[in-house]
């Protein structure tokens, strides 16, 4: 096909002329009277007819002909000529000329401007909700936005393509390149997409869209010596917030559900555990916001205090918000707490709040509810101290609320290590994510609403938590205000840690426990292991040899006999005293006392050792300690005043930033993750032990069976038999669950009695653990208690 070319003054002919003048052939000459007005009679001289003269394939030609004619073209030519702002029409004309041929805009910075500014506001137009509207168009200034496709602009007059191709430009786990998106552009012209946006608008759209609802990264420089980046805490949680995907299905209050618990706001943790300064400590009532910890007057006349806010299911499913108070009773002109006398109120009950009976109490013939003297903790008992609020104030959060509404909003922050290479070569990367615990577990466990937060290959898990404990705590002291979709106001949250998730090592860290490898190997109470006797030489969990012991001693550590295998197992089933939160403090405190005073670094290890704690956070500075001993000389005293220099340029806090999460006890709030403990821990060691006493015609005879297995109702594909068993050391979790639920049934013959007794208890359990929703708590407890005692339910 031969394509007419044409070329205008100022502007060279060439490839670029080329495809301007083919597409843009009237417009262009119309841009080039503009451009040059004294020029505007000559160029007028070749009309619509003489340009497009040429042969053209008539199946194209309506693709390159505009409906302009040459009359219409002089009357527009005139009519902008005769404006009083020639020149600028003049200067506007050149800057459309150039980027028609050369594809430059000066609106639009080049692909080497390392740093591109943001549009300005009232350069950024949206597409008229009128469908009519085509590109070239008069386009109006200030422009409403189309809230159909806000926050992407109108810039490029097609927001629904900017869209699209910013949300492919930022997919999860498949990134495309710059070059990609070109290619993707170019697919899209080609296959008759007009005005698509080009990559430097979308750069300017990406830069306006992180202003507008992006989320902060925060550089920190470790305690460690490691630098490592946080998103913010804040900016996602306030997105959650306006995000009415997510607010819809955001629960505030926990919520008793007659023993049913199938969410975290239904587990004692939420409902009954978790520090009231922590939870939601407001509710609104016909527009008064009672709050906790402040005297109020119910509907029925009587007063109270309010200590927690929950939803209280009644037994048809109905759920209403109601109170638990304290009854306050007059004595003397003042006001005591009867903690014994608890009771819920339905909300609708609650009648005057605590500023409101500040200003009325004298009319009310009350005391003032700022006078409470004590509180009673059982009935006839003496009057305690009241401590939990000061009450002549009002609830801190009522102020820093500014009368809007308060809530909870509790996490569970998770923490593992992960690959950082998409191969199978290992690269250690320690990752930090959180979920927000108001979803149901259904919601919970999904990808959308799993939130990251943190990683890195270099600084330890401890200390980027340090990083997150800074931002919990802002979070826990001012609070974070947030945008509520559903209320359509601006709320203030109260951000707060129900557990810590990860695997044993992981909780191990966390709890500042010496790990399951160590003889106090529970990080939840103080069990025993495996008991050592006859040491010749102890060593310690670096690897040192302690002074008292000599290297060619011929001493040796007995095996363990069948008695003492059966009395560790037997000690691991009892009940032993409990680990806490303020007593491993306690005791890393005292490891430190000893770890800086000279000649004590013997004590200091082995009382980590005998209390299986260990603080790795902690352990960098005490390790900087004993560097410095072996390269000091001189006396004790010279010795211990380098360690004190030493000390004075520590960090303020030196021990694991875990202990400062409040009301967070590594202890109790680290569940257990039954995975690794009964996934891949009891059925994979069991599954290999049975397996390993098979010859091969049982093998052969347990493949078959397999194969054969009835899977109706569980909801599998027909199990691989020869996989299970010729590659049973190689099996993953989902394998295992597969094992976990086909075994009794295949192996009844196969294995001596003791084995398959072993294994139907295991079953037994698996379903105890595996419940998505318990019912009945306390029958569920009955249950795993039976088990626990009998090996059966």
């Amino acid at each position: 096909m031969k394509v007419p070319t044409q070329t205008f003054s100022g502007y060279p002919e060439g490839e670029g002329s080329l495809r301007a003048n083919t597409t843009f052939g009237p417009l262009m000459r119309t841009l080039s009277q503009l451009a040059n007005p004294n020029n505007t009679t000559r160029q007028m001289q070749q009309t619509q007819d003489e340009v497009f003269s040429m042969s053209i394939d008539s199946t194209n030609f309506d693709r390159f002909q505009p409906n302009i004619e040459s009359e219409h073209t002089n009357s527009i030519s005139d009519f902008l000529l005769d404006q009083p702002k020639e020149s600028r029409l003049s200067e506007m004309a050149h800057s459309l000329q150039a980027y028609l041929i050369d594809g430059i805009s000066p609106d639009v910075a080049s692909d080497d401007d390392s740093q591109c500014s943001a549009p300005e506001q009232d350069d950024i137009s949206v597409l008229s909700q009128n469908p009519g509207l085509e590109y070239g168009e008069y386009r109006r200034r200030n422009q409403d936005v189309d809230p159909l496709w806000f926050p992407w602009p109108d810039k490029i007059h097609i927001p629904w393509k900017t869209c699209v191709l910013d949300i492919l430009q930022h997919l999860p786990r498949s990134t495309f390149s710059d070059t990609q998106l070109e290619t993707i552009s170019w697919a899209l012209r080609v296959n008759g997409v007009n005005h698509v946006p080009s990559l430097e608008s979308r750069k300017h759209v990406q830069k306006m869209l992180d202003a507008i609802c992006g989320i902060r990264t925060i550089r920190y420089n470790g305690a460690l010596g490691h630098i490592y980046y946080v998103n913010s805490l804040a900016d996602i949680i306030s997105r959650e917030m306006s995000n009415p995907q997510v607010r819809k299905k955001l629960s505030f209050y926990p919520q008793n559900a007659c023993g049913k618990v199938d969410s975290a706001k239904n587990a004692l943790r939420w409902l009954q555990e978790l520090d009231p300064g922590l939870t939601t400590p407001m509710i609104r009532v016909q527009n008064q916001d009672f709050y906790l910890f402040e005297p109020c007057r119910l509907t029925d006349g009587r007063y109270c205090i309010p200590y927690r806010w929950l939803e209280q299911v009644s037994m048809n499913g109905n759920s209403e918000l109601v109170g638990c108070v304290w009854e306050l009773s007059q004595a003397s002109g003042s006001w005591i707490v009867h903690s014994y006398n608890q009771y819920m109120v339905p909300a609708a009950h609650f009648a005057t709040t605590f500023p409101n009976l500040q200003q009325t109490y004298r009319a009310r013939s009350i005391p003032d509810p700022t006078q409470i003297i004590g509180i009673i903790h059982q009935h006839g008992g003496g009057v305690s101290s009241w401590t939990y609020s000061d009450p002549t104030k009002e609830n801190p959060w009522r102020a820093k609320s500014k009368r809007h509404r308060v809530y909870a909003f509790p996490i569970w922050l998770y923490c593992d290590d992960t690959s950082g290479n998409k191969s199978k070569k290992w690269n250690k990367h320690n990752s930090f994510l959180f979920t927000a615990a108001g979803l149901d577990q259904h919601d919970a466990h999904s990808e959308y609403h799993i939130h990251f937060l943190a990683t890195s290959n270099i600084a330890p898990p401890l200390e980027m938590l340090d990083g997150i404990a800074d931002q919990l705590e802002e979070g826990q002291t001012v609070g974070i205000w947030a945008y509520d979709c559903d209320h359509q106001d601006m709320v203030l949250l109260i951000v707060s840690v129900l557990a810590m998730l990860g695997d044993n090592p992981m909780q191990s860290e966390f709890a500042c426990h010496v790990g399951l490898m160590g003889r106090m190997f529970c990080r939840c109470c103080f069990v025993k292991g495996k008991e050592q006797k006859n040491v010749g030489h102890a060593q310690n969990e670096t690897g040192s040899v302690s002074s008292a012991g000599s290297d060619h001693s011929d001493s040796h550590i007995d095996k363990e006999t069948l008695p003492d295998l059966i009395a560790r197992a037997t000690r691991f089933f009892e009940i032993h005293d409990l680990r806490s939160k303020a007593r491993t403090m306690a005791d890393l405190k005292t490891v430190f006392v000893h770890s800086k005073t000279v000649g004590s670094k013997t004590k200091a290890k082995n009382l980590k050792t005998l209390l299986g704690i260990k603080d790795t956070y902690q352990d960098h500075f005490t390790e900087l300690i004993f560097d410095l001993l072996k390269e000091t000389r001189g006396s004790a005293n010279e010795k211990q005043q380098q360690v004190d220099s030493m000390l004075e340029e520590f960090p303020e806090n030196i021990s694991s930033p875990i202990w400062r999460i409040q009301d967070l006890d590594p202890h109790r709030d680290t569940p257990v993750e039954i995975l690794h403990v009964i996934l891949l821990g009891f059925v994979k060691y069991f599954w290999r032990d049975a397996i390993a006493r098979l010859d091969n015609e049982q093998k052969a005879i347990l493949t078959t069976r397999l194969s054969c297995f009835n899977v109706d109702g569980l909801e599998l594909s027909p199990l691989a038999g020869i996989t299970l068993v010729k590659y049973a050391g190689s099996l993953v979790g989902r394998d295992f669950r597969i094992v976990a639920q086909a075994a009794p049934f295949v192996l009844y013959d196969l294995v001596p009695a003791e084995c398959f007794s072993a294994w139907r208890a295991l079953s037994q359990l698996i379903p105890l653990v595996w419940q998505p929703v318990i019912e009945d708590m306390e029958s569920y407890l009955v249950a795993m208690t039976c088990f626990y005692r009998y090996g059966k339910c």
